[in-house]
């Protein structure tokens, strides 16, 4: 059976507030690690005996949401680069920023002074199986519900411009 190694980082220059250390964090290895867990329940490591699957997140520019946009970036390179997968999976973050439910939170919602709950969770489209869910705050059962609602509204436009993104690479010049 293959294994599959994830690698997260953000360029020195790429934070929207400040300046990122260069080198790996322990924050780097932990988006690393959860990157890895959801993505492996699409791919089928066996189809890759003694070899290894490895993703690179390299971030040149970020506001926020950026394990996310990670995730579907690695999805979608793991698709490009023809790895057989199950399902395509996307991320996305939703939360809570002073009492009003977010979907997809930028740098000022998610840097806000008031309460702020971050929550980002990564899902299977065909099936809506949940491959991750981070939470950083402190929320409601209620209002969870009412996230993960917004979240499945989401899910089907974000899947589809990744298939957009795949389909558009090879598309003969010319064509609509």
């Amino acid at each position: 059976k293959g294994i599959l190694r994830c690698r997260y980082n953000m360029m020195p220059f790429s934070g929207a507030g400040e300046r990122v250390r260069p080198g790996g964090s322990r924050r780097s290895k932990e988006i690393s690690m959860v990157t890895e867990k959801a993505l492996l329940p699409v791919l089928d490591l066996k189809e890759f005996p003694n070899s290894v699957v490895d993703v690179f997140i390299e971030l040149s520019a970020t506001d926020a949401g950026s394990r996310c946009a990670g995730i579907c970036a690695a999805a979608i390179a793991l698709a490009d680069a023809g790895i057989a997968m199950k399902d395509m999976p996307l991320a996305v973050a939703v939360g809570k920023v002073n009492e009003k439910i977010l979907v997809d939170l930028c740098y000022d919602e998610e840097s806000y002074p008031g309460e702020v709950t971050d929550m980002p969770v990564a899902v299977l489209p065909r099936t809506g199986e949940i491959t991750l869910l981070q939470m950083d705050g402190e929320i409601t059962k209620e209002q969870i519900k009412a996230a993960l609602g917004m979240l499945k509204e989401v899910i089907p436009q974000i899947h589809q411009i990744q298939v957009d993104a795949l389909k558009n690479k090879f598309k003969a010049p010319g064509e609509e």
